[in-house]
């Protein structure tokens, strides 16, 4: 790595864990409807997820145009998944909040690359991935909820603009981890047979992992 690729690695990283360990536990805060609120693990945890994605992301993608649209999404993600952990919702208004932020910063992104096509993509991928999310909604209502439905927009227009491949991996890779977490949280009790789990962290995580391939 060179210097240049060290320092945005490093500055990525830490930025992470800044504003996961204070402004996205504050924003999931005001955002809940419970009296819970983010105490010192919660705010751990936030730097530590998000600082590693933050970093992943710098180190994949690079002093790319499109890299704060990225970065963006997986803040907000974060914010969103202590939310849904905490209630098993994912807020409207967040959702509203960072939709025109992420189109913004994409488009730029894509404009600046010198790709005004890959707008379409990202479009086209946000599109798809809402009707996948609606589709199993509608079929299964008490394993998807519309919070789901409408984040699978948010995230499927990055993962859209980055090519087929990340949105495949982005949709897969968000059904296995949460399958493993689904079984493991069985195994261990914490919910029944026709219980559910928050679903839009790993929809998050997924999301990582298709857009750093």
């Amino acid at each position: 790595m060179t210097p240049a690729e060290i320092a945005l690695v490093g500055g990525a990283t830490l930025l992470g864990a800044v504003l996961g360990a204070t402004v996205l536990p504050r924003w999931a805060d005001l955002e809940s409807r419970s009296a819970a609120r983010s105490g010192p693990r919660t705010r751990v945890a936030g730097a530590i997820v998000t600082a590693f994605a933050f970093g992943v992301l710098a180190l994949r993608v690079g002093m790319d145009a499109v890299l704060p649209a990225f970065l963006v999404v997986m803040a907000v993600g974060t914010a969103i998944s202590i939310v849904d952990l905490r209630e098993k919702r994912i807020p409207n208004r967040m959702l509203l909040v960072a939709a025109p932020v992420v189109l913004a910063l994409l488009v730029a992104g894509i404009l600046v690359r010198g790709e005004p096509t890959r707008i379409l993509w990202a479009l086209a991928g946000a599109a798809a991935l809402f009707v996948v999310y609606f589709l199993i909604a509608l079929a299964v209502p008490a394993a998807m909820g519309m919070g789901d439905v409408k984040l699978a927009a948010l995230l499927g227009a990055p993962l859209g603009a980055v090519g087929l491949t990340s949105w495949l991996t982005g949709l897969v890779a968000a059904f296995l981890v949460g399958g493993v977490v689904a079984v493991i949280s069985l195994v261990a009790g914490r919910v029944g047979w026709r219980g559910s789990i928050p679903f839009g962290p790993w929809m998050v995580v997924g999301a990582l992992v298709g857009l750093a391939i």
